[in-house]
């Protein structure tokens, strides 16, 4: 699928404003489809990914599932940092806070893309226990690129029942990442930069700025700002925005009676304007159309 269709694909989709905005501007001559199966929407995409900046914070309900082949990149996941390596699976849990890292140069990786809720397996996964990161042996990559290159044809050809081939693959997916799980490969993120990250996660709708973290912590800023960004991947100050973009689309979705600028407030933004414009930088959407398209899609789901 081209870009051009893609596009054209995800327009069809209720909600772009969510997701679908970010993957096409890094998705080039790569297989990458949603597929709705009843009220069920699966998303899967298998080719070359380009990371020539960061991607904002995310988190959503669904399981998320990144194999990387090989290529150059970074994968933010729950508060610590993960470059890719060859044959790397990477395991965003339901709720996990992710996001893509740029590279110092533009760069890209051929990877593998399941984003799936739970319940649409039908089948019973424990996966609270399972890691972030698994390094896979070679004969577990090679299944791993001959299901993705399966599930590529079912989408293609679209034939009487593909759907659910689809979850019979993701359901094989699954099985072999369970079967695997106890073969982690974890890196540690620097003691300093998780407090910071716990700090912030406590303290990001206050008055948090660089320079009252670093009266709290007794460091300079720009040293703190240094030992954050080499292990989480983002400046103190951008990774204090996208939590409060993030909490005001929570609140976005789940109090559709609130003001705008209450929700501003509530996140940590003195300024309403500032809000406004850090949300559509982050999100690629205004705060307004973000909740129309949330509204849209729960009224027609």
């Amino acid at each position: 699928m081209n870009k051009k269709k893609a596009y054209e694909h995800d327009l069809r989709s209720p909600d772009i404003a969510r997701i679908g905005k970010y993957y096409l501007q890094f998705f080039k001559g790569t297989f990458y489809e949603k597929i709705f199966t009843g009220k069920s929407q699966v998303q899967f995409g298998y080719g070359c990914y380009f990371f020539s900046k960061p991607y904002p914070l995310a988190f959503h309900k669904d399981l998320e599932l990144m194999y990387v082949r090989q290529g150059r990149g970074a994968y933010y996941l729950a508060g610590k940092i993960y470059p890719f390596q060859k044959r790397l699976l990477l395991i965003a849990k339901p709720n996990d806070i992710h996001a893509m890292m740029s590279v110092p140069r533009k760069e890209k990786a051929e990877c593998g893309c399941f984003i799936f809720p739970l319940g649409w397996l039908g089948m019973d996964l424990d996966v609270g226990s399972w890691p972030h990161q698994v390094l896979l042996s070679e004969e577990e990559a090679a299944r791993f690129d001959l299901i993705c290159g399966q599930i590529s044809d079912e989408v293609k050809k679209q034939g009487f029942g593909y759907e659910d081939m689809i979850r019979v693959k993701f359901q094989e997916i699954c099985c072999l990442v369970r079967s695997i799980v106890s073969q982690p490969n974890k890196k540690r993120a620097n003691p300093l930069a998780e407090r910071l990250r716990e700090y912030i996660s406590q303290h990001f709708t206050e008055k948090t700025s660089v320079l009252n973290i670093s009266k709290t912590f007794g460091y300079t800023g720009q040293y703190l700002d240094l030992v954050f960004k080499k292990s989480i991947g983002l400046s103190l100050k951008r990774y204090i925005l996208q939590r409060r973009v993030m909490e005001a689309r929570l609140l976005l979705e789940t109090k559709p009676e609130m003001k705008l600028i209450a929700i501003a407030a509530q996140v940590g933004f003195e300024d309403y304007r500032l809000f406004h414009r850090i949300f559509k930088i982050l999100t690629g959407v205004k705060p307004e159309s973000y909740r129309h398209v949330i509204q849209k899609a729960v009224s027609t789901g």
